[in-house]
């Protein structure tokens, strides 16, 4: 893949420096004889710098104190669980419009599952995770790249696949009820498949608004002499790497 960390540092000189500095530092302040002061020969950088990464520990970060996590965790669950009532409540209002369970309404309550599904992965959601763990709870489909980091690769396609579904479903409906015209009851069902439509992106957007804070990616492995642990943090948004001590204090309130 192009879009992992190592890949991005083959072609950015100065960002190899940084870590063979990191790394060559950290031996140097750890090393207890002469044998463990040398530096990583020119030769073997690019895999010094590939075994880090492979062999390291990888952990997704939510860009947030705590108690930032806590309260966007709680909105985006309320939120969601308003677009789930107001699912359940069109699907109820259009079966009594309609006169009958239509074939739209089934495919709209395909939709509200896979609702159901995103308020699980919010609820399971905690402040730092495994990027195994992370991509077994999520939306989004992870594939490793060749850091050995599981990173997200687009939505899911059952998720693309119903949105469109549910959407054409959604104005089918409203088709059909005008067709149908039983009143008041018409009106409402109505209304709500317009509200219904409108609230697949909303469902998706604060889904996304939520997730793509995980915006952070801490490496944490052993130095090329193995006698200190070293982690880097990677920032995914500006494509920038930090040693931990470094970012901690650009960020305290991440710590």
């Amino acid at each position: 893949m192009n879009n992992n960390v190592f890949d991005r540092l083959d072609s950015q000189d100065e960002k190899i420096d940084q870590i063979l500095d990191l790394l060559n530092a950290s031996k140097e302040q750890s090393a207890q004889s002469p044998t463990l002061q040398t530096q990583i020969a020119p030769i073997n950088q690019k895999l010094a710098i590939q075994k880090f990464f492979s062999l390291s520990k990888k952990e997704y970060h939510y860009f947030g104190d705590q108690e930032t996590f806590s309260k966007d965790k709680l909105k985006t669950l309320a939120i969601l669980f308003g677009f789930l009532i107001l699912g359940i409540v069109t699907s109820v209002l259009s079966s009594f419009g309609c006169g009958i369970y239509t074939t739209f309404t089934f495919i709209e309550n395909l939709w509200l599952i896979l609702e159901i599904c995103l308020i699980v992965h919010v609820i399971h959601s905690k402040r730092f995770y495994q990027d195994i763990e992370y991509s077994l709870h999520s939306y989004e489909r992870f594939e490793p790249n060749s850091d050995g980091l599981y990173h997200p690769a687009g939505t899911k396609r059952s998720y693309r696949i119903i949105k469109i579904l549910s959407l054409i479903a959604a104005g089918c409906n409203v088709v059909f009820l005008c067709m149908k015209a039983r009143g008041a009851i018409t009106v409402w069902a109505i209304i709500f498949e317009v509200l219904f439509f409108a609230s697949v992106f909303l469902t998706m957007y604060f889904a996304e608004d939520y997730f793509c804070l995980y915006s952070l990616v801490y490496f944490t492995g052993r130095n090329e002499a193995n006698t200190q642990t070293v982690t880097i943090v990677y920032e995914m948004s500006a494509h920038k790497l930090y040693p931990k001590e470094d970012f901690e204090k650009r960020y305290p309130f991440l710590k």
